[in-house]
């Protein structure tokens, strides 16, 4: 008896948890919003021109939040079903998974491109690299979630949204992008080795500005990414069954934030240049010519 009632005091725990931590999570993801609202605009909406890169900051810049509003939605509304549980937990929830994490390999090979621009083969491994990883985690996380047992009615006069058993397959999602993010890091590392031996050599300039900004926020961008896929790892294969829920928001909101600003810096820095540039133009032709009197 004793134990059946630990049991759903933890079960409860880790339930009330997850609620108030995808609740925050959410309003995180808004605060960040509103304070980068300005950004956005003058960035990415100035220009009328779709580009790729305008497309992946859009998707990652909106999805995760819609799809956060949404499991919040579920999770707090009450009289949940069966089927409530099952639209949650084995559809929403794995969309927003596949969803960041297809998001963030795309700009992790975005900025790889920026810095291996002239090395075509390079590219082509990043690119074999990055296909195969992400097609091989969303695939195993697409199996595993349907091996997973929901309900809508946990405990006797209680509606809530419990996932019941878990598959062990699960665990191995973000095994396959680790050796990629690996690789990716260490690119990002050479790249910014090599960039600071050509500025310490030839000097500091505008474009050498943009690229080390670019190896910069790479390094720490791939370098976090990795941590927070082998987090998730670790805790999907060690922890309780509830708890993964729990990180994994945590986890899927930093990498939306961390993408949107890493995203912003280089176009900002980009459009102060152009700026500096433009004001320096002007001021030179507003200056007087003198020439030689024949």
């Amino acid at each position: 008896m004793d134990a059946e009632i630990a049991t759903v005091t933890t079960t409860l725990h880790f339930f009330f948890a997850s609620s108030k931590l995808y609740t925050a999570c959410l309003a995180l993801l808004l605060w960040d919003y509103l304070l980068t609202l300005d950004k956005e605009i003058s960035l990415f909406w100035s220009k009328r021109q779709w580009t790729f890169l305008r497309c992946v900051f859009l998707w990652n810049r909106y999805a995760t939040p819609m799809l956060h509003a949404f499991i919040v939605y579920g999770i707090l509304q009450r009289g949940a079903s069966d089927n409530t549980g099952a639209i949650l937990l084995k559809i929403a929830f794995p969309v927003l998974g596949a969803t960041q994490l297809a998001v963030t390999q795309m700009i992790i090979v975005y900025r790889l491109s920026a810095m291996y621009r002239d090395e075509r083969g390079t590219m082509l491994l990043v690119l074999v690299f990055s296909v195969a990883a992400t097609v091989t985690s969303i695939s195993i996380l697409s199996i595993s979630v349907t091996r997973i047992g929901v309900t809508g009615h946990p405990f006797p006069g209680m509606d809530a949204c419990f996932d019941v058993s878990s598959d062990n397959l699960l665990w191995f999602t973000p095994l396959p992008v680790i050796p990629w993010e690996i690789l990716a890091c260490f690119l990002a590392v050479r790249k910014a080795q090599h960039h600071r031996e050509m500025t310490r050599m030839a000097g500091q300039t505008s474009g050498s500005r943009i690229l080390g900004i670019l190896s910069r926020d790479s390094v720490i961008y791939f370098a976090a990414i990795l941590a927070i896929d082998i987090s998730m790892a670790v805790i999907w294969r060690t922890g309780p069954i509830q708890l993964r829920r729990v990180f994994a928001s945590l986890f899927y909101t930093a990498s939306s934030m961390l993408g949107n600003h890493l995203l912003f810096n280089p176009r900002k820095t980009d459009e102060r240049m152009r700026q500096g540039s433009k004001s320096n133009s002007a001021y030179s032709r507003s200056l007087p010519r003198f020439t030689a009197q024949k």
